[in-house]
C-alpha cells in the first residue's frame, strides 16, 4: 500500500493516508474516499487498485481505479495535482443504507510489475 501512495515504507506517512470527505455539516458534498496515487503505481501493469464499500463489512462493493477517469467506474475521478507527479484520486462512495456504510482501499501486487516486494 505504501508503494502505491508513494510513501516511505521506512518512514511514518500520516499524511498519505486516504481520507473521507464531504462528510460535514456545511453541505461539502457526498462523501468521497480521496487520495493520492504514487506515478509508478499508475503505471505498474501488476498492481490492481480499487475502493471497496459495505454495508456490514461482509459484502463488498468495488468502485473500479483505473489510470484515468475513462479507465474508471462511475463515481471515480482521477485528475493530476497541480504542482506534484501524484495523481488525486476522488471517489464518491454510493449513498448508505441503513445509516451505515464502510469503505475501503485495497491494492493487489501481481507479479507482472515491479510493485513487487516493494511498501
Amino acid at each position: 500500500m505504501e508503494y502505491v501512495l508513494g510513501a516511505d515504507p521506512r518512514q511514518p506517512s500520516p499524511e498519505v493516508l486516504p481520507r473521507l470527505t464531504g462528510l460535514d455539516s456545511t453541505g461539502g458534498g457526498p462523501p468521497a474516499l480521496e487520495f493520492h496515487r504514487a506515478p509508478d503505481a499508475a503505471e505498474d501493469p501488476g498492481i490492481s487498485l480499487a475502493a471497496e464499500t459495505s454495508t456490514d463489512l461482509t459484502h463488498w462493493q468495488s468502485l473500479k481505479l483505473g489510470k484515468t477517469t475513462a479507465d474508471s467506474g462511475p463515481g471515480v475521478v482521477i485528475e493530476e495535482s497541480t504542482g506534484t507527479e501524484f495523481n488525486l484520486i476522488r471517489c464518491v462512495l454510493p449513498p448508505a443504507q441503513a445509516g451505515k456504510s464502510f469503505v475501503r482501499l485495497r491494492a493487489v501486487v501481481s507479479g507482472e510489475g515491479q510493485g513487487q516486494g516493494e511498501g
